[in-house]
């Protein structure tokens, strides 16, 4: 119910973010909003993400992501970083067929994973449980802690 765009948490949050004037989420008075998002987005370039930390107040974020992107930098914003395409080297073809969400989402994990091992420069799935597990998995984790931007251990 939080997510929904009627509920009133959106507006608590324009209110605190943009300093919206409203009492209400009205179409007119959307219209305003965007351009103002559009202007502050603009005004704080990569400096964004950093500048919504401090109008509501947090310190620290923590960053559960593949990887950082513009504006994400420690120590405000810490990598936790996204590893459950990790989880799954056997096929996911009937997982897929559960749901339309899981429809979507394996195909995107086997492509991460196609991308960490490619990162590692491991062509093919190793052929024994422990040999994925060391060449892969532990490769993976091992590489992305050594990455200065990884700020929680693995």
């Amino acid at each position: 119910m939080r997510l929904r765009p009627d509920s009133p948490d959106w507006l608590a949050a324009y209110r605190a973010l943009y300093d919206y004037p409203h009492t209400e989420l009205s179409n007119a008075s959307m219209s305003e909003l965007s351009d103002k998002m559009d202007r502050v987005v603009a005004e704080q370039g990569d400096r964004f993400p950093e500048w919504v930390l401090d109008r509501t107040g947090i310190e620290v974020m923590l960053a559960n992501r593949v990887n950082m992107g513009l504006g994400l930098e420690s120590p405000r914003f810490r990598w936790v970083s996204f590893v459950d395409a990790l989880m799954l080297p056997l096929s996911t073809k009937a997982e897929a067929a559960v749901s339309p969400d899981r429809e979507k989402l394996f195909p995107l994990e086997d492509d991460l994973l196609r991308r960490y091992m490619a990162d590692l420069e491991v062509e093919e799935l190793p052929a024994t449980l422990d040999d994925y597990l060391r060449t892969v998995v532990s490769a993976t984790l091992q590489s992305q802690q050594s990455n200065e931007s990884l700020s929680i251990g693995v």
